[in-house]
């Protein structure tokens, strides 16, 4: 995928954060290893957290769909695990100030 397309994927998904964030939010990022894998990172599994991930994915997926056919893949992750942002293909979109 080229530097173009990714710019304008991690935009689309910055676009589609906007209001989204609540203070439980601790990271969000795209990993571009593996197609676009996109990861949000929560402190407690609430269930309106979990309701904005949702119109973030719906929304990041109609803004992506006029920039590249790409397969694109959501995870959710629940704690205070550490998260590791190193490598090249990995775009933190959101840190949580910790």
């Amino acid at each position: 995928m080229n530097l173009i397309v990714r710019n304008k994927i991690i935009i689309a998904l910055m676009q589609a954060l906007l209001g989204a964030i609540s203070p439980n939010f601790r990271a969000v990022l795209i990993d571009f290893s593996q197609g676009v894998d996109v990861r949000f990172f929560l402190v407690e599994d609430l269930a309106e957290d979990r309701e904005e991930i949702d119109d973030v994915i719906t929304e990041f997926d109609s803004l992506v769909m006029g920039v590249e056919s790409v397969s694109i893949t959501y995870g959710v992750a629940v704690g205070e695990a550490w998260i590791d942002f190193s490598g090249d293909s990995v775009v933190p979109v959101y840190i949580r100030r910790e």
